[in-house]
């Protein structure tokens, strides 16, 4: 699929959410009318990602930029391993399938490898917004079924 960006779009000045000028002239556009399934039964995105690091070391590309963030960036073999680290701990902490972890985090990157190591641990994230006051973040968590969040000694600190 061909994927184009027109910017300066005319005539819509309809500045709603959602609105051609509201997203500030630009669109993305496909230029395919491709519909068929992209996936297969039972895939998830763990091993899709896992499937990618994999083509890209026997392309001789292992460092390949996955993320490139505020905070720092990483290759997919480097979000591989820390992801990977992570999930192990994770699931050493006694996460099982289906569990809901929370992700508190200020630093993006870290926000990538915790989400794709909860993942890998076969469970579900529950993104959480490190500058809400802790009583909500604590209700938010309750409310969503939260067995632990992962975050940053920081942001734990001041959440009390």
């Amino acid at each position: 699929m061909d994927t184009t960006v027109r910017d300066g779009v005319s005539g819509d000045e309809d500045h709603r959410p959602g609105s051609r000028s509201w997203l500030g002239g630009c669109v993305v556009t496909g230029d395919s009318d491709d519909d068929s399934i992209r996936w297969r039964p039972g895939e998830r995105l763990e091993h899709l990602f896992e499937e990618r690091c994999d083509w890209l070391r026997r392309q001789g590309q292992a460092g390949h930029l996955a993320v490139d963030a505020a905070g720092g960036s990483l290759s997919y073999t480097e979000l591989d391993a820390r992801a990977n680290r992570q999930a192990r701990f994770l699931i050493r902490r006694g996460v099982r399938p289906g569990d809901r972890i929370g992700l508190l985090s200020d630093v993006a990157v870290d926000g990538y490898v915790g989400m794709l190591a909860v993942l890998k641990a076969h469970a579900a994230f529950v993104p959480l917004d490190d500058s809400f006051p802790a009583d909500r973040v604590g209700y938010i968590a309750a409310d969503a079924g939260v067995r632990l969040i992962l975050t940053r000694s920081p942001i734990a600190a001041r959440l009390g």
